[in-house]
């Protein structure tokens, strides 16, 4: 990709730095679910979907955004190691002690 591309593309991936590639390629941003503009329209390489998914993480590297997968993962681990009991827990009035300890907040 040439300078002004790659520049374009890094100010868009600002704008929406969790787009994922297949959003990305088809032009609708993350965020709104609005039509945005398509990659291919940056730059006629990034019609690819491999290829925007590099760039993306080139982007996100040189903007020092972390992937949304790792504040999931950080998240699912904090879960893991915060202990439920009787009295962390709501309990709905008609819901069950056992599908409440299923979907514990």
């Amino acid at each position: 990709m040439s300078g002004d591309s790659k520049q374009k593309f890094t100010e868009r991936v600002n704008e929406d730095p969790y787009i994922i590639p297949e959003k990305m390629t088809t032009g609708i941003s993350s965020r709104t679910g609005e039509i945005t503009e398509a990659a291919r329209m940056i730059d006629p390489i990034l019609s690819d979907q491999v290829r925007v998914k590099h760039e993306l993480n080139v982007a996100r590297s040189t903007l020092g955004v972390h992937k949304n997968c790792d504040f999931v993962g950080e998240l699912k681990s904090s879960k893991k190691n915060t202990k439920a009991t009787p009295h962390t827990l709501k309990l709905h009035p008609k819901k069950t002690l056992l599908s409440s300890l299923l979907h514990w907040e």
